[in-house]
């Protein structure tokens, strides 16, 4: 098995290095518990902390796993969160989670630890934070 620091290593190379222009780049790897095979769509959102500022990525969803990477503005730094949510195939939220760490730190031109996001059904009124408010500022990912 390989370690983590080699993962993220060659992660970054094929992504053409850390950065893309300067912009800071929050690694993410979303997995659901098991049992939620309605899942059709993922959004994963990433807001910071001082701003409010958020963006968000949709991506389809392989009833495995996805791991992204998010870029974000250069002019972004500090403190950010992340959470997803579990779309089925009307488009309505069945399942949201928190990213672990809760919270990671970003600076221009640099990447993440790697944030965990696991999905559960339902979770009570946190489902809410699915629908996007700001969802205008779409985000660019790329898989890993």
């Amino acid at each position: 098995m390989r370690s983590r620091p080699f993962v993220a290593g060659l992660l970054l190379s094929l992504l053409g290095g850390c950065t893309e222009k300067g912009r800071s780049l929050v690694l993410v790897d979303v997995s659901a518990d098991p049992g939620l095979q309605t899942i059709r769509e993922v959004r994963v959102a990433v807001s910071a902390t001082a701003t409010g500022r958020r963006w968000s990525v949709m991506h389809a969803w392989s009833g495995d796993q996805l791991r992204l990477g998010i870029y974000l503005p250069t002019d972004v730094q500090g403190t950010i969160t992340t959470t997803a949510c579990g779309l089925d195939a009307g488009g309505q939220a069945i399942a949201f989670g928190v990213g672990d760490p809760t919270t990671v730190t970003v600076a221009p031109g640099g990447s993440t630890p790697e944030v965990f996001v696991t999905l559960s059904a339902g979770a009570g009124s946190q489902i809410e934070a699915c629908a996007i408010a700001d969802a205008s500022v779409a985000g660019d990912a790329a898989l890993f």
